[in-house]
């Protein structure tokens, strides 16, 4: 399969710029954190929804690096995976057991497998692609 220069490049592009979006919503995250702080309870439920949401974002771009990308799959996974986690964290509370530590062992699980992908496309790309 050969990859054009074009396409490799926008790929690379298109994953430094989700990485800035990232970064910057992190920092304007932490910045309305400390004018409006959460108390230990619901910073679990953002810490989850957090976590719910780059795992969403990086698979999404894994999706887009593989022209796979469906927005209506990267929706329904947003808040059906955000509807679970809140759900999980929320037996947890319930029933007095730390269940968000699944929710965060599972999408973080994923987000270090969706980012080892994408790096293995990107590199096969900018090797296909000279």
């Amino acid at each position: 399969m050969y990859y054009s220069k074009r396409a490799v490049s926008r790929n690379i592009l298109l994953m430094a710029a989700v990485i800035l979006v990232a970064f910057l919503g992190f920092y304007a995250g932490m910045l309305a954190a400390k004018r409006f702080p959460f108390s230990q309870a619901q910073a679990r439920y953002v810490g989850v929804l957090i976590l719910v949401v780059l795992d969403a974002v990086f698979g999404g771009l894994r999706a887009e690096i593989q022209d796979m990308f469906d927005l209506t799959i990267f929706s329904t996974g947003l808040l059906i995976g955000s509807a679970l986690a809140l759900w999980l964290v929320y037996l947890g509370d319930l029933f007095g057991i730390d269940l968000s530590l699944a929710a965060v062992v599972t999408f973080g699980g994923r987000i270090f497998q969706n980012v080892s992908i994408i790096r293995r496309i990107l590199i096969e790309k900018v090797r296909r692609g000279r």
